[in-house]
């Protein structure tokens, strides 16, 4: 399936590239994917990490059916931009379900590539008066503009991104601290949706098995974490640090993250051994210090 993904949607990336004032980021699962696969090729294998590959406990290529991508504010309230959006997708054979700001492509026999457009909030209210958000959704002007999920963690997202070349496309990631925002943040809701069934958006098991798979996507993000975005990570965080998304990040770190008796500590140990663990919540720290 990951083969899927990526063969169609390395024949939107350039495109998409090219539409906005800033790159397209691949965000999600499937960045993480993409990052891997890359470390372990030619070009990035001398690339020093965080954790080296050779030292993960499980290796193997995390599975995903869907392209999370993380588009400017500055692509939604542009009209024209929208629209050569809209065309690109439709063109390569993907619908829009405006419900769930997503597009989708079908493949035989019953199989789909899905793409979902996340969408920054910081500032919108005030700086950008063309757009408005309508619950999880941040639409731009016109009766028929693209949506976005309105995503509280994509605070810093344009500084720093992380860029490759694969298979003659170039990638690019959110820096490792907007990418542990998501995570983090994801991994806590899904755990809190597991202690509280009647608040659940599925079954409490289902959403433990997703707190877990975010908590360790964390860990991943950490891993793969390169020395030019370790130098740089500073200065990220510098930016982001008044954010009310990156200071409940601080407090999910120190509470759910770096604890002995953090609920997903047993999990973690499945991945890596107790030194790296120490080294990855020590960057963990760094990144977000108590507040």
């Amino acid at each position: 399936m990951i083969d899927d993904l990526w063969k169609h949607f390395a024949l939107l990336l350039p495109e998409l590239n090219a539409i906005g004032e800033r790159p397209i980021l691949v965000a999600g699962g499937f960045g993480l994917i993409m990052k891997q696969q890359w470390l372990l090729s030619e070009e990035g294998r001398s690339e020093k990490i965080i954790v080296p590959l050779e030292r993960w406990k499980d290796p193997q290529l995390r599975s995903t059916k869907d392209v999370d991508i993380a588009i400017g504010l500055d692509l939604l309230c542009n009209p024209e931009n929208q629209k050569s959006v809209a065309k690109l997708l439709n063109r390569n054979g993907f619908t829009e379900d405006v419900k769930y700001w997503k597009w989708t492509k079908q493949l035989p026999p019953d199989n789909e590539v899905v793409i979902e457009l996340h969408a920054p909030t910081s500032g919108i209210e005030n700086t950008i008066p063309e757009l408005k958000k309508e619950g999880n959704r941040i639409k731009g002007p016109g009766k028929n503009s693209i949506h976005g999920y309105a995503n509280a963690e994509l605070v810093g997202h344009d500084v720093f991104p992380f860029s490759f070349t694969w298979k003659n496309v170039e990638v690019s990631l959110p820096n490792p601290a907007t990418y542990l925002l998501m995570k983090l943040t994801a991994a806590e809701e899904r755990w809190a949706e597991a202690q509280n069934p009647e608040d659940s958006r599925s079954a409490p098991a289902e959403s433990r098995d997703q707190a877990f798979k975010h908590a360790r996507d964390a860990y991943r993000v950490l891993a793969m974490v390169t020395s030019g975005e370790y130098e740089t990570s500073s200065d990220v965080v510098k930016r982001i640090t008044s954010e009310k998304a990156y200071q409940r990040a601080q407090d999910i770190v120190h509470s759910s993250f770096v604890s002995k008796e953090s609920w997903n500590v047993e999990e973690i140990k499945k991945d890596w051994e107790e030194d790296d663990i120490q080294t990855l919540q020590g960057v963990l720290v760094q990144l977000f210090p108590g507040s």
